[in-house]
């Protein structure tokens, strides 16, 4: 079976690399790992994963989280969404 692809977004770079350590351990490959929006919009335009893990938290005060997820389904059609929140 081919290794799950995953966007990850976070404003804490080290975040980031512990969940790309984590999710390597489940044969998830972080293929890009985005600390703003629209860092983490483009790199689901370019790589077209198969998950994204998104702090909701580091969204911009003018995008509401469903309005982020219903982006990423408009990207992704079957992408999956693990949430991450304070």
């Amino acid at each position: 079976m081919p290794d799950k692809r995953a966007v990850l977004f976070d404003p804490h770079p080290l975040l980031l690399d512990t969940l790309e350590g984590i999710l390597g351990r489940l044969d998830v490959v972080a293929v890009a790992k985005a600390t703003t929006f629209d860092e983490a919009i483009a790199a689901l335009r370019a790589e077209r994963p198969d998950i994204i893990v998104a702090d909701l938290d580091a969204l911009p005060a003018s995008i509401e989280p469903p309005e982020f997820l219903a982006r990423c389904l408009s990207i992704c059609s079957e992408i999956r969404a693990v949430v991450l929140s304070r």
